[in-house]
């Protein structure tokens, strides 16, 4: 929005005066207490937040977005897990809504609301590259594969926990997890929880089992015969 006052201006096409004064007050205070509330600053590497690599429907370079994970190092971890962890916060919520239920001509004039499934399961991706304070993100990995309502956010969580549980106290939770995966009804979820089976050589006497039974399978006896390498 460029201006108060133009803002107030293209309103008025549209709503009542006092309605004008209701819904700008709204859009001040949202947009106030969305700079209040911001959690973490984003990080930026070379120029480049992470929060744009997390955000953009078509980022440039984001396959150089793990190296800048790693030079980052706990920047990056701090802000990638709260990403995971409390996204949408109340106030993403909030304005999502009311962006849905304002004139076109005003919402051209906003930033559009957090794209929270493409940022969540790209910062599930990212963030075991974080160094070793990657490995205190596994409780929310944990958390995202049981109870996240987006196939990628569940899928990206349960790779990232094949190379953060290992060896952790986490460990028999995450297999557990990819146990299930790799019986489920999609032939690609049960390829992918096979393959992040085979990242817990420790547990050979749970894996090896369910992997030589993955390999009666057809579908996913290519990624069993990798997993027992």
């Amino acid at each position: 929005m460029s201006s108060f006052r133009e803002f107030v201006s293209i309103m008025k096409r549209y709503r009542r005066p006092e309605t004008v004064i209701v819904v700008a007050t709204v859009v001040a205070a949202l947009t106030v207490c969305g700079i209040w509330l911001q959690r973490i600053e984003s990080p930026v590497h070379d120029g480049v937040r992470l929060d744009d690599l997390l955000d953009s429907s078509m980022p440039v370079g984001f396959g150089e977005a793990p190296k800048a994970v790693e030079a980052l190092g706990p920047k990056a971890f701090s802000y990638l897990l709260d990403v995971l962890a409390n996204e949408p916060t109340p106030f993403q919520r909030q304005y999502g809504r009311l962006y849905t239920n304002i004139p076109t001509a005003i919402r051209k004039r906003l930033s559009p609301p957090k794209r929270i499934a493409t940022r969540k399961l790209r910062a599930a991706a990212l963030i075991r590259h974080a160094g070793t304070n990657a490995g205190s993100a596994v409780p929310t990995l944990l958390e995202l594969v049981k109870n996240d309502g987006h196939w990628g956010v569940r899928h990206n969580a349960l790779n990232s926990l094949g190379f953060l549980a290992p060896n952790t106290e986490f460990a028999s939770a995450a297999i557990e997890l990819a146990i299930a995966a790799a019986r489920d009804s999609d032939p690609n979820v049960r390829q992918h929880g096979y393959g992040v089976l085979g990242h817990f050589t420790n547990h050979a006497n749970v894996v090896v089992p369910e992997l030589l039974y993955g390999l009666r399978d057809q579908q996913t006896r290519e990624s069993c015969l990798y997993a027992l390498r």
